[in-house]
């Protein structure tokens, strides 16, 4: 990952206020069919998100996308202090455990983010 690519996950933060409040990394959000009603509520009431491994990986990882929740889509928006993993694809992001701030329990990749925005299906 440049370093261009890097200013694009890694976003000012006004005031140490703010930092704490939010995190360092972010926003990302996350959508799909992963992203159903019920899982949506369980991120937003834990503050934490969960990953399996990706196909052809043994490692489990936590993935989003890069920026906000489009308005039109459901899911997730969220920041982090955990630093996403370089060398992803543009506009995606992802952490891998185990590692500070990424817990695999049960084959499981787990996170704590801070939800911005929570937009459940109709």
């Amino acid at each position: 990952m440049g370093q261009d690519d890097q200013a694009a996950t890694r976003i000012p933060v006004a005031s140490p206020i703010s930092m704490s409040r939010f995190g360092v990394y972010g926003p990302y959000h996350r959508t799909g069919t992963t992203q159903d009603n019920e899982t949506i509520r369980k991120q937003a009431q834990t503050d934490e998100i969960w990953g399996k491994p990706n196909r052809g990986s043994d490692f489990p990882s936590v993935d989003a996308w890069i920026g906000e929740l489009d308005p039109d889509d459901y899911g997730i928006e969220f920041w982090t202090d955990v630093e996403p993993d370089r060398g992803q694809p543009p506009y995606r992001a992802r952490w891998r455990g185990p590692r500070e701030g990424v817990r695999v329990e049960d084959g499981w990749a787990k996170m704590r983010v801070r939800i911005t925005k929570a937009r459940y299906q109709p």
